[in-house]
């Protein structure tokens, strides 16, 4: 489009040139008189208004501006033949002058039913003799190219307002370290203000090598083919303190050229310092658990000497004692076939009497002193059941077993208790012919074994004092001992047996303390 259009007619005679030159520009053109009527009215604006040229040609009085205001007002043309003309701004964005042009762009409702941004520029006509004989506008639709702008606009505001918020350090960088972009944490953390550091060299900074040798050491490894994109470097505050930040750095890129650096760090200090705190508690834990144990060991071998010094005492003195009461039983008995008085003789019974009771204490004690002195171990159910019954020998009672693959952990003298329980079998029950040993499992993750023959079983009345110390017709202790040796690691025995048909034995083995072999 030019500035100029020189006439070789008067310039209400159109020639056939003129009009294809005007159709022939691309953007939306009208041109009017000196008197503001329509003279031209390109297919461009055509389209753009939806306004034809035989409707809009010879009309005047802002004709022209209906299209676009919806009502009869001048418009940018119409300043340059009338510059004193007063024209509504309240639609311009922008009014500049370039010589004899003018350039504005503005926002509309019109042509097209929705806000639209125009950009507008008019320019006068003249003729050969340099007389404006008209004026001439063109009009453009930058609607997209002003939406991308307002887009690009509010995308870079919103991420400033993100790099600024955020909760991790930002900073950017160019080529040369100088910093550009410093956001409010990366001032929070270092204690410099962006004014501060902004055109200064981030490293020399917060990361000086006099400081920090070791880092540089190792950024001068890991940068051989650019900046890692993920690394820990700590920085130096502005009080002189350090902290510890792992960053993740972008590379930003012009015409594929590196002209700088994004870094986004996250002070990990704290992290590090609770985790340095953790190990030192770790450390001196170990190291106390280590002392404990040489302590606990000690005290057991301590105990285990003292123990076996206590059993030995308690053997000699058992044996002292029972060789005594063998002395006294042996003239009891003398005394009792020599003396006819029967009240004398009685006495003498009652001594006797007392005296096995004596004896039986101390066999007691003998059996009771073993119990829990070595520590519980892992032991195969099946063995143990078979090694008690083999050292029995119940020729005459039949033996059933099914408890194959599962370990006890109890003390050592678990067999022995399995030991009283085939004992009193055979020994109070004549008519038993058969014993059987089976488990089954409970929903609480408990074990139960049991033991059962089909002899006589055992009174309602005795089921509560078979445990009891001293009850029963042998020595008393076997079913005693039973319960106190399984007690030691919480097992538990119970009779459930049907009296007159059958002795059933129950004993229940906590979650943890039975297992199932090679597991």
């Amino acid at each position: 489009m030019t500035e100029r259009i020189q006439a070789g007619t008067d310039f209400g005679q159109s020639s056939r040139q003129f009009t294809d030159i005007i159709n022939f520009l691309p953007d939306a053109t009208f041109v009017i008189d000196r008197t503001g009527t329509v003279i031209a009215w390109n297919s461009a604006i055509e389209e753009m208004t939806s306004v034809p040229a035989e409707q809009m040609l010879g009309c005047g009085d802002y004709a022209y501006a209906i299209p676009f205001y919806g009502l009869r007002r001048p418009v940018l043309i119409n300043l340059v033949l009338q510059p004193g003309d007063r024209i509504e701004n309240n639609h311009y964005h922008i009014i500049r002058q370039e010589g004899n042009l003018l350039i504005a762009e503005l926002d509309l409702p019109h042509p097209i039913g929705k806000s639209t941004h125009l950009w507008a520029k008019a320019s006068p006509l003249y003729d050969e003799q340099g007389t404006t004989i008209g004026a001439i506008e063109s009009i453009r639709d930058v609607t997209p190219h002003k939406q991308a702008q307002i887009a690009l606009e509010n995308a870079r505001e919103f991420a400033e307002t993100v790099i600024e918020t955020a909760n991790a350090i930002i900073v950017g960088h160019d080529t040369a370290g100088r910093i550009t972009l410093f956001n409010q944490a990366a001032e929070k953390t270092t204690g410099y203000t962006r004014a501060e550091l902004e055109g200064k060299n981030w490293f020399e900074v917060v990361v000086p090598r006099d400081r920090f040798s070791s880092v540089y050491e190792e950024l001068d490894h890991l940068t051989g083919d650019g900046i890692p994109k993920q690394l820990e470097i700590p920085l130096l505050t502005k009080t002189g303190d350090v902290r510890h930040i792992t960053w993740q750095n972008n590379e930003i890129r012009e015409q594929g050229t590196i002209v700088g650096t994004i870094s986004i760090g996250i002070d990990i200090t704290d992290r590090i310092t609770a985790e340095d705190e953790l190990k030192m508690l770790y450390t001196n834990l170990e190291q106390r658990i280590v002392e404990r144990t040489a302590d606990l060991r000690k005290t057991e071998e301590a105990y285990h000497r003292a123990n076996v010094k206590l059993n030995l005492l308690s053997s000699i003195t058992r044996h002292d004692i029972l060789n005594q009461l063998m002395v006294v039983s042996g003239f009891l008995e003398l005394a009792a076939k020599n003396v006819a008085d029967e009240q004398t003789r009685g006495h003498i019974q009652k001594a006797m009497h007392a005296s096995a009771a004596v004896e039986r204490h101390i066999v007691f004690t003998r059996l009771y002193q073993n119990i829990g002195v070595k520590a519980p171990q892992w032991q195969n159910l099946r063995t143990c059941a078979e090694k008690q019954i083999t050292d029995l020998r119940p020729e005459s009672v039949s033996v059933g077993m099914d408890i194959t693959g599962i370990e006890i952990f109890s003390d050592p003298l678990f067999e022995k208790g399995l030991y009283t329980l085939v004992d009193n079998t055979l020994r109070h029950s004549e008519t038993a012919t058969e014993i059987r040993l089976s488990c089954r499992h409970k929903d609480t993750g408990e074990l139960v074994l049991i033991y059962e023959d089909n002899g006589v079983g055992i009174p309602s009345e005795d089921k509560e004092h078979i445990f009891e110390r001293g009850f029963g017709k042998n020595t008393g202790f076997g079913l005693f001992l039973a319960r106190e040796i399984l007690a030691i690691t919480d097992i538990t025995i119970r009779e459930t047996g049907e009296p007159g048909n059958s002795a059933r034995f129950e004993i229940t083995v906590p979650p943890g303390a039975w297992r199932l072999q090679g597991a």
